[in-house]
């Protein structure tokens, strides 16, 4: 994941969904808003 000069690696080991508690935390550390989130995917 890219956001201007902050590159953020997502941990995915187990190759299924990645949970949707990690990926709140995921996106909190990389200042992405839910809502921005799903405008991108």
């Amino acid at each position: 994941m890219v956001k201007g000069n902050m590159r953020l690696t997502l941990p995915n080991p187990h190759r299924g969904d990645v949970d949707w508690s990690l990926m709140k935390r995921i996106l909190r550390v990389a200042d992405v808003s839910p809502d921005e989130w799903e405008k991108l995917r």
